[in-house]
């Protein structure tokens, strides 16, 4: 009689334990359930919220161009980043497009250059002009046109049209002659860039870094001239020509080059004007 009982008793208890088992092993599977059903309902209500209109495509225009900063040149293409930050009333985060670039033979790559203000050539200036492919550089901000529609885009990549530079090239600065060697119609000049080069109005504004040493290179295209300041109120300004023999050691000067001294230490020199920090005396002193 005894046994029996003591059975049930043992039967009973393993039934109260797999219960209680039964119990845990369901609230540990219930509660990352419940978890995963928040999260897919956040998702899904953000996406509620910015869901784009299938009539987007007809209401809004082509968008044919992208600009941005160059992060990694390739063989053939460039890869440019640009983040957006929308407007706080959009309720869209902050966000970082990145698009490869693919430049073809025929996309036609523009930097804008500075005028040249010569006193005797009647160059026109080119505000644009036509680099490379090899002249690109990481680091710095273009624009870039396409044929291709951006909204269209299955692949965030695309062809260029064009490039353009966002910014000016650095083609003029004040300098002090360091050095001149003349050979034959050539000469070189080695100039200090430095801060303590004189800045006089209506002269080249680029601040360059101290201690940069530019060599700049005298054709027989360069002109060399200055404007001459009278010492009487009632004559106007005179300009004249210049030859390298006018030139010395320790003179402070205006350099407009063909090149964009930003990325080069030896450029062409298409003006250059000695400044005359010694300004005429007033008429009435005389």
């Amino acid at each position: 009689m005894w046994i029996p009982l003591k059975l049930s008793r043992s039967s009973t208890t393993i039934n109260v334990l797999q219960k209680k088992v039964r119990k845990n092993i369901c609230s540990i599977l219930i509660l990352p359930l419940i978890i995963l059903l928040l999260v897919l309902v956040i998702v899904l209500v953000k996406n509620l919220r910015h869901r784009v209109s299938s009539d987007i495509l007809y209401i809004t225009p082509p968008i044919t161009s992208f600009a941005g900063i160059i992060e990694k040149i390739e063989s053939n293409s460039i890869i440019v980043k640009q983040i957006f930050n929308p407007s706080l009333s959009s309720g869209l985060p902050t966000k970082e497009l990145s698009y490869k670039i693919v430049v073809k033979p025929e996309t036609n790559i523009f930097k804008p250059f500075g005028s040249v203000p010569y006193l005797f050539k009647t160059v026109m200036s080119t505000p644009l002009r036509k680099t490379t492919f090899v002249d690109l550089h990481v680091g710095e901000e273009v624009n870039i046109t396409t044929n291709a529609d951006l909204r269209l885009l299955e692949k965030a990549e695309f062809e260029a049209a064009t490039i353009s530079y966002v910014f000016p090239a650095i083609n003029s600065f004040n300098a002090k002659i360091i050095d001149i060697s003349q050979s034959g119609e050539t000469a070189v000049l080695t100039v200090d860039a430095s801060p303590r080069a004189s800045h006089t109005p209506n002269q080249p504004t680029t601040t360059i870094f101290p201690t940069i040493q530019y060599e700049i290179l005298i054709t027989s295209n360069t002109e060399i001239s200055k404007l001459v300041i009278p010492i009487t109120s009632k004559k106007k300004p005179e300009p004249k020509i210049l030859s390298v023999s006018d030139l010395k050691k320790e003179m402070d000067i205006a350099v407009y080059t063909e090149g964009d001294i930003s990325q080069e230490r030896m450029v062409k020199a298409l003006l250059i004007q000695p400044i005359d920090k010694t300004p005429p005396l007033p008429p009435n002193l005389f």
